[in-house]
Order: C-alpha cells, then structure tokens, then sequence
C-alpha cells in the first residue's frame, strides 16, 4: 500500500504538469506541419499554374526564333505583347480573352493592314504563345471568338499530348473569401504571379449583360487580361481574368494610363466550360 501514494503523485504531477506542456508541444508540432503543408501546397500551385500559362504575342511565321530572347530581348523589337493565356487540355487548346484577339489589331483582319495581309495569306488568325520562362515558343490558330462573353480558344499547331494545361474546378458555387491567384504579364512583365480573395462569385451589373462574372480583390494590370484564375486550395480554374476597375491617369508621355484598384474581374468557370464543351463536340464530329 505504500507504494500507491507515491504514484498517484507522479500520475497528479503528469496530468497538471508535464501532461500540459506535451500536449502544448504536440499542438505547435501539428500546426507547424499544417503550416508547411499549406506553404508546400502553394508552392505547387505556382509552379503548375506558370508552367500551364502563356504569353500571347503577335503572330510571326516562324516562333522558334523568338524563343530564349526573354522580355528584354523581345522589348527591343518590333514584336508587340498582346497579353496572357493558358493551356485547358494536354493537346494545345489554350483559352484567352476574345479582346486580346479582336481589339489589338495584331492577331485579326478587323486590325491594321499588316494583320489583314497577314490573315489573308494564312486564311485564318494566327497569334505566338511563348512559355512564361521563354523556353517556348508555339503557333497557334485562333479557332473560336465569343465576343459577347469575352472568350478566345486558340489551338496550338502540330500534334502535342504532354502540354501543361489548368483544370476547371468541379465546385460549382465559388467560395466567398476563397484565396485565388493568377499569373500573367502586367505591363509586359512576364512571369508575374498575384494573390487575391473573391470578393463576390456572383457578381452582375450592366457590363456584365446578364452574366456572372467573378469579383476578386487582387492588383492586376493590363497584360494580365486572358490569364487563369486559379484556386490556391485545388490548383484549379475558377474564372479567365478579363477586366479591373481603373483610375486613370498621366503617364509620362502625357496619354492616360490605367492604375489598377485592386477590384478585379473574371469570367466565370462555368462559362469557359460551356464553351470548352462546344469546341470539344465540333472538333469530335
């Protein structure tokens, strides 16, 4: 019987004492790795979504020489940017903004005379995609225009099966407050990643037309327009980055420039998916 005392105070000591401060330890141990693993999960986002993304450029017939300049390389040509795009399946079909394609004058006949006698002698609208890292260079057939929803689908030529491409996330009803990022040019400066939050996934009013498009709170300029919306927790697409909300002011030569807000918007997934679809029924026919 002597011995039991003994042990019930080591057992007292372990529970109020020693006990706490191993659990304390275990708790920090655990949220330390839940930190980790949610570092290493963006990391790989990052990683897929530049890897799938491309930068559009005006059309040129030969891509392979453009590939390796970087941006300085091909800032000091002639070879104008259009703006960003990115991979939705492994054989090169790539999506885009429709107003990349129509309102550059680079990469369609309702541009300059150049684009027009470009697009003539091709017989269809052409543009360059050059990987975010330039390692890349492809030629692409504009095959689809949506302007009413401000959507492009671009088909990289030859027959590729490996090609980086973005998911479109299976969750129909995009969270509120749901951590997104997108990778893109702004202002021309490649390989540019931004982090942000949807602000609203509903989102609707008169520029819209009658579509939802997704509100997000992320600093993007032009150059991003056409670039993936990406979910930081799936590494899937929730919308195509079409437009912001701007204050425009003076730039240096004296033309007004857009400063971006921070209020942002994209188009939703469940449009690109629609038009995904009817691509994939016509090329299948």
């Amino acid at each position: 019987m002597k011995w039991i005392i003994p042990i019930l105070l080591l057992l007292i000591i372990f529970e109020f004492g020693w006990g706490d401060k191993h659990r304390e330890s275990t708790s920090l141990t655990q949220s330390h790795n839940n930190v980790a693993e949610a570092d290493k999960q963006r990391k790989s986002v990052i990683e897929h979504v530049r890897s799938a993304s491309y930068l559009l450029y005006a059309d040129t017939p030969d891509p392979e020489v453009l590939k390796d300049k970087g941006f300085l390389g091909l800032a000091k040509t002639d070879f104008p940017m259009i703006g960003t795009a990115f991979g939705v399946n492994n054989t090169g079909l790539v999506f885009t903004a429709a107003h990349e394609i129509t309102d550059t004058g680079h990469c369609t006949a309702k541009g300059t005379a150049e684009a027009r006698e470009r697009e003539a002698g091709h017989k269809a609208t052409y543009c360059i995609l050059i990987t975010q890292t330039y390692n890349k260079a492809y030629r692409g057939r504009v095959i689809y225009v949506d302007e009413a929803n401000d959507v492009a689908v671009i088909q990289i030529e030859g027959t590729h099966d490996d090609l980086p491409f973005l998911e479109f996330t299976g969750n129909e009803n995009i969270e509120q407050g749901e951590e997104v990022l997108t990778v893109g040019a702004p202002l021309g400066n490649a390989n540019f990643m931004t982090i942000g939050f949807i602000s609203n996934p509903q989102y609707e009013d008169e520029d819209t037309q009658g579509r939802k498009d997704v509100q997000f709170l992320a600093i993007i300029q032009p150059g991003n327009s056409g670039g993936p919306l990406v979910s930081v927790a799936t590494g899937k697409t929730v919308g195509l980055v079409q437009r912001i909300f701007a204050l425009m002011v003076p730039s240096v030569n004296g033309n007004a420039m857009p400063i971006s807000t921070g209020m942002s918007y994209a188009i939703h997934v469940n449009i690109l998916k629609q038009i995904y679809a009817k691509i994939i029924a016509q090329h299948s026919k």
